[in-house]
């Protein structure tokens, strides 16, 4: 049985030790050590581990986003689960149960030796004009040490960044025939622009990337028009759907 553990500890500390032998990490040594616990993406990093999720160019009706990190563990599965210590530091902007949820504790459960961390961002009103921070620790307890060595510790560091910044669509500001796109699409909103996404199936290339070149004027007249029928059947359905300063969506004069 020992030699059986020994290969398997070989199995999944190989690539890690390999990969990670050019940031300073020393041989791994389980019986001196312990069972040591890490984010599975420090394996192939360069640098600090940073996730960002950006409500910018999504649709309308998306309001929350799920984050999965996977976090490992040196040496053999347990036959039971292993909860493992997660702090949230100090450098943390998000607020907890209000930008984001963890959806189950963390723990590296029964019969596993790689498990996973979620999270749950919420798209909140606040993320429009401000960025949050949220910034994850693994460190010791019972269950598991924190030693393979790499002094820098980017294996025990993990920062998700999250915000829904879009800045205004160039066609209501610097595009040539915005005179016109005010005229079928109406007054810029950016919640129109979410929406108008969603229910037309558009690309935000369409909205914020000038060098696209995708509008012409069958489709400014044909999405204008079709936005301002799918607007007046919902309204119709009890359907409102409101901007970002509570107002009711509505597109130009010239698109009924």
């Amino acid at each position: 049985m020992q030699i059986r553990n020994s290969l398997f500890i070989l199995t999944t500390l190989g690539l890690f030790v390999q990969s990670c032998s050019k940031k300073g990490l020393e041989l791994y040594d389980e019986p001196t050590n312990g069972s040591s616990i890490y984010f599975k993406e420090a394996i192939a990093a360069k640098s600090a581990l940073i996730r960002n999720i950006s409500f910018g160019f999504v649709g309308y009706s998306i309001t929350d986003s799920v984050v999965s990190i996977p976090v490992a563990v040196t040496g053999s599965p347990s036959d039971h689960d292993r909860p493992f210590q997660l702090k949230v530091t100090d450098s943390t902007t998000a607020i907890v149960n209000q930008h984001y949820t963890f959806l189950r504790p963390p723990v590296i459960r029964a019969g596993m030796v790689v498990d996973t961390l979620l999270l749950k961002i919420h798209r909140t009103a606040d993320m429009a004009s401000n960025a949050y921070r949220l910034d994850l620790l693994l460190e010791q307890n019972s269950a598991f040490t924190t030693k393979l060595g790499d002094t820098s510790k980017i294996y025990l560091k993990y920062k998700v960044l999250m915000d829904d910044v879009a800045g205004v669509s160039y066609l209501w500001t610097t595009y040539a025939r915005r005179a016109a796109v005010i005229s079928y699409f109406g007054a810029y909103s950016r919640k129109k622009v979410d929406l108008m996404m969603e229910v037309l199936n558009l690309q935000p290339a369409f909205f914020y990337d000038p060098a696209a070149n995708t509008l012409t004027s069958t489709l400014l007249l044909s999405y204008g028009r079709y936005m301002y029928y799918w607007l007046n059947k919902e309204a119709a359905a009890g359907h409102i759907y409101l901007d970002e300063n509570s107002s009711e969506i509505k597109m130009g004069q010239l698109a009924n």
